[in-house]
């Protein structure tokens, strides 16, 4: 089976229209196609074969389009990488994948520098990429297999074995189609990504692309730059989450720019508090639109603007309804459907479902049952249809937008010499949608901030402690288990901490 690219409509409709936009710089649809085959070819050039993997770390550049595509055209995977994330993390990535190719922005030279690749593009600094690409004959136009491997995309750190979605170009092109299916996009809408690319957010941008809108990337978020993008760019539609649009808000006090273009916010990875989105719609004018979904299956459903009423917050706190080709299942502990209201495993069932977990046959038989997908997420879908997620059957923190696995900063902690017992529970925050917060038990006493510094040597910074509570024993079951819903409980009440 073949599927098209995601530039096939612009090249054939559009190829003098700006296709992606970073700092004032444009490539049209015509340029991207262009650079997309000429990376292609080159990674032909240096031996690469169908399957073979081309890692990425970077953040947000003007290239990550055309290197996604030509990866997709040489039948290669991308490995788009977490920026974010420590050394140790990106090694246990790249002895877990073995890259062929390795491709850093800016700022990632010297982490680029340890890995073994057969070449090392580096993106604006020394000029190898773009001169190669400038020698290289564009590689002929092909059709993309819908059986290849398009992204293999890692959703655990340094603890156990991390583990690789494999995403197929069908897969991908179904989980763009159930977007452009479900979203109403208008040929003259311009999308702007504030949120990392190699995030699920980035199935947003790619359905714009694919509908021939320019999409307008931020590299590095800043409250008033981004407002000026938006009134420069004539911004439509954006995708944020609850933190970046908390910060617009208190920003656009100081701003006096046209924000007229802006019809509606995409949120996802958390609920959005009704006062943030009582600010939210008063600043802005604009819909609000949350998506929830996952790495493993794309994104699922969408709470449309029509829900976003503030006289209804029960439904705020819903994640939406299926989007178009998907079918959710709340499962019991059996397998059998659970009834409207109950609460059970979310299971999903769609074009988005990833193929397998990278050389993990025991991780993928857990995971894909029946064909669904069992997310790990508790919930429940009432009588509308609508779907609410109650609770996370895996022990994971949403904060910023990031998951955090409580047992990825427990390690860390607990490796500390002068720690004897840690536990790590995520907290309802105004700002992050969830905070983490830690609880030790100390063999001496430790500062916050010599813990802070001990765990950012260690974990991504987003993944540090954000408060540490001192505590003299940890609850705990009867085999030893620490009980979690206690301390969340105890504090969530304000009993504690």
């Amino acid at each position: 089976m073949f599927v098209p690219d995601l530039l096939s409509r612009g090249v054939t409709q559009a190829l003098a229209r700006a296709c992606v936009t970073l700092d004032g710089t444009t490539l049209t649809f015509a340029d991207v196609d262009d650079r997309a085959s000429r990376l292609a070819q080159t990674l032909i050039e240096v031996g690469v074969t169908r399957g073979d993997r081309v890692m990425l770390i970077a953040k947000n550049e003007l290239e990550f389009l055309e290197i996604q595509v030509a990866c997709q055209r040489a039948g290669a995977s991308l490995v788009a990488v977490n920026f974010r994330l420590a050394p140790a993390e990106v090694v246990a990535i790249v002895s877990d994948c073995a890259p062929a190719v390795l491709i850093t922005g800016p700022g990632f030279e010297k982490l680029g520098a340890g890995i073994s690749v057969r070449i090392h593009f580096q993106l604006g600094v020394d000029g190898s990429y773009e001169e190669r690409l400038s020698r290289t004959r564009p590689l002929s136009r092909v059709h993309l297999d819908g059986d290849a491997i398009a992204q293999i995309a890692y959703t655990s750190g340094t603890t156990g074995a991390p583990k690789g979605a494999q995403i197929t170009n069908a897969t991908l092109f179904g989980r763009i189609a159930s977007l452009t299916t479900g979203l109403d996009i208008d040929v003259d809408d311009v999308f702007l990504q504030t949120l990392p690319l190699f995030h699920l957010a980035s199935l947003v941008s790619f359905a714009y692309t694919i509908s021939a809108c320019p999409v307008v990337i931020v590299r590095d978020f800043d409250p008033a730059d981004t407002l000026w993008t938006i009134s420069m760019e004539k911004v439509t539609r954006a995708i944020m989450v609850p933190t970046i649009i908390s910060a617009l808000v208190e920003a656009r006090g100081s701003y006096d720019g046209d924000l007229g273009s802006l019809r509606t916010v995409y949120y996802g990875a958390s609920p959005i508090a009704p006062v943030v989105l009582d600010q939210a719609l008063s600043t802005f004018e604009c819909e609000m639109a949350q998506f929830y979904g996952m790495t493993e299956a794309g994104i699922a459903t969408l709470l449309g603007p029509a829900d976003h009423t503030l006289g209804d917050e029960s439904r705020l706190r819903a994640a939406g309804q299926p989007l178009p080709f998907y079918e959710l299942m709340i499962r019991r502990p059996d397998g059998q459907p659970a009834a409207v209201g109950e609460v059970g495993e979310i299971a999903i069932s769609g074009p988005g479902l990833m193929h397998s977990y990278r050389g993990n046959p025991d991780a993928t038989a857990a995971a894909l049952v029946d064909g669904y997908l069992l997310t790990g997420d508790a919930g429940y879908v009432d009588d509308e249809g609508y779907l609410f997620v109650s609770d996370r059957v895996k022990d994971m923190i949403i904060t910023g937008g990031e998951n955090v696995f409580c047992r990825e900063v427990e390690a860390a902690l607990l490796a500390h010499p002068d720690v004897a017992d840690a536990a790590v529970i995520g907290l309802a925050d105004e700002r992050w949608g969830q905070r983490v917060h830690a609880l030790i038990v100390e063999t001496s006493a430790i500062d916050d901030g010599a813990l802070d510094e001990w765990c950012r040597q260690r974990i991504a910074g987003y993944k540090c402690p954000r408060s540490f509570e001192r505590v003299e024993e940890l609850p705990r079951n009867a085999v030893g288990k620490i009980l979690k819903h206690v301390l969340r409980a105890d504090r969530e009440a304000g009993s504690l901490g």
